[in-house]
């Protein structure tokens, strides 16, 4: 199911498309509506990804209500 709500017992798994030129990795920062980074957990192996399809599992959501937003990284 694809959504852009979550509880607070939810994980965050996320897939995509990308147009890299070699396998690369992937880190991620999670930010309120104030712009704070807030803190969340990676629950599995590092994130790689080469071009192509990929999808990756688990992130920990914030345990507060709000907006928020995940950005990637390279």
């Amino acid at each position: 199911m694809i959504t852009d709500s979550f509880g607070f017992a939810n994980v965050v798994g996320v897939s995509g498309e990308s147009d890299v030129s070699k396998e690369v990795g992937l880190t991620f920062k999670i930010f309120d509506s104030d712009g704070k980074e807030i803190e969340s957990e990676w629950r599995g192996d590092k994130i790689k990804i080469n071009a192509g399809s990929f999808g990756f599992c688990c992130i920990s959501v914030p345990q507060t209500s709000g907006e928020y937003t995940l950005n990637f990284f390279e």
